[in-house]
């Protein structure tokens, strides 16, 4: 049976057998049932070894049976180390330019109106979910992340940190302009990492580059719970840097989400091999 378990649930298993080692009492303390008693019950000590064979059995059982609970355990971050990470991404809610056609970029829009309830959805859902964890929060300093941010974080007593690095790609000349106006110059389409569609913007090559320097910095601080309000490209380009992909990878594809979505990651503890996972992509039900 143990040959065909998911190796996570063997991690697991394995976990247990070793609690099972320091919960077994040593050999050289003689069990004696009776003692202090006078009614034939055991010793409180033993008592305690006696419930924690009964828990490690139990444990063993279901986790063994129903793999779901694997699950559950990964997903509620039981499995904690001292240096995992949680990071929360915020993708910034509907901006005055995603309705009036206008290019968003490195322009400086503010949230409309149902970006700004988005907004406060987010902030509301997310304090019932994380309620009791400390959180720092990081965002671009764009108007429509910034105040995606101020939203969110009044829910969650956090004030942004805002970093340019965060910032959406730059469409150059065409920041802030209609989209109309944005064909007249348009260098045409970005087939690779290098293209830029506009004089004067940002390759996605330049854009993992200053997120790759934000996400070093984020992995070596003492920062466990974080979270990231930022916009579409940027994130999309954070989430392949988070997997350890290569920048190569935006080649041939990409991870783009959803105005007002919010997605899970975390790394694990260098016990699991400090891999890092993404956990929940793109959910957007936390801004209706």
């Amino acid at each position: 049976m143990r040959n065909r378990l998911h190796p996570g649930i063997r991690r697991i298993t394995s976990g247990l057998a070793k609690w099972r080692s320091v919960w077994k009492p040593k050999a050289s303390a003689p069990l004696n049932l009776c003692e202090n008693s006078g009614h034939g019950a055991p010793h409180p000590p033993l008592r305690q070894a006696a419930g924690r064979y009964v828990t490690y059995a139990l444990l063993r059982w279901y986790i063994e049976r129903f793999p779901v609970i694997i699950v559950a355990l990964q997903n509620n971050c039981i499995r904690r180390g001292e240096d995992m990470k949680n990071i929360i991404t915020i993708q910034h809610t509907q901006s005055v330019h995603h309705v009036s056609g206008m290019i968003g970029g490195q322009g400086d829009w503010n949230l409309s109106e149902l970006g700004i309830k988005q907004a406060e959805r987010i902030g509301y859902n997310l304090s019932k979910e994380i309620d009791g964890s400390k959180y720092i929060m990081y965002s671009s300093d764009l108007l429509r992340a910034k105040q995606t941010a101020e939203n969110v974080g009044k829910y969650l007593g956090v004030v942004p940190i805002l970093s340019t690095a965060l910032r959406e790609i730059s469409c150059g000349d065409a920041n802030g302009i209609s989209k109309k106006e944005a064909l007249k110059i348009d260098l045409g389409p970005m087939k690779t990492i290098d293209d830029i569609s506009f004089q004067g913007a940002e390759s996605m090559r330049d854009v993992w580059k200053r997120l790759s320097v934000f996400l070093d910095e984020i992995l070596t601080n003492n920062e466990e719970n974080i979270i990231i309000v930022a916009h579409g490209i940027s994130l999309g380009i954070f989430n392949m840097l988070w997997l350890g992909l290569d920048v190569e990878a935006l080649n041939k594809g990409g991870m783009w989400g959803t105005s007002g979505s919010v997605s899970f990651m975390r790394e694990e503890s260098p016990e699991f091999g400090a891999k890092r996972i993404i956990t929940r992509f793109n959910d957007c039900s936390y801004s209706r």
